[in-house]
């Protein structure tokens, strides 16, 4: 697929809900629009709770949803 960044992107993920994704269980937190952020960006992200700079908590999503719902993303989108 055709990206904004110039990279092709490799991969698409899915996940099934098997039981609620709630805020309180600790649904998936996404990056919304980190895939079309530059690799650097992507490289100082240290998954310790850290964002790039510029990004803050509020810039996140949970992916909430009911039982047998499906959240599909990007495979470089942050999550």
């Amino acid at each position: 697929l055709p990206t904004s960044t110039g990279r092709p992107e490799f991969s698409v993920s899915v996940m099934w809900a098997a039981s609620d994704f709630t805020e309180t269980n600790g649904a998936t937190r996404f990056l919304p629009g980190s895939n079309h952020w530059p690799l650097m960006k992507h490289e100082a992200y240290d998954k310790q709770s850290n964002f790039p700079q510029g990004i803050t908590e509020e810039d996140i999503v949970q992916a909430t949803m009911p039982k047998g719902s499906v959240v599909l993303w990007c495979g470089n989108t942050l999550h």
